[in-house]
């Protein structure tokens, strides 16, 4: 668990990135609207000032399926469902 304003958290997440200690994060908060905003607007901008992380989005993609190039193919789930 780490514990702390956005930047302190935001480099101790990035130390276990460097370490090799890990491939992911899972982030949760007391309050999860006001937290989310909070590491959102403190948090984030730590990486991207140090180029780590992107500031926006290389494509105008607009949906996930397209950002994974899934454009084109049936979606199973929703395969013979009604529209």
């Amino acid at each position: 668990m780490i514990v702390g304003d956005g930047e302190e958290i935001a480099r101790e997440l990035l130390s276990w990135v460097d370490a090799k200690g890990t491939d992911g994060f899972v982030i949760s908060f007391g309050d999860y609207e006001q937290g989310l905003t909070a590491f959102a607007e403190t948090g984030v901008p730590y990486p991207q000032r140090l180029g780590r992380f992107r500031t926006e989005y290389d494509a105008p993609q607009t949906t996930l399926r397209q950002n994974l190039g899934l454009v084109g193919q049936a979606d199973p789930l929703l395969a013979g469902a009604v529209r």
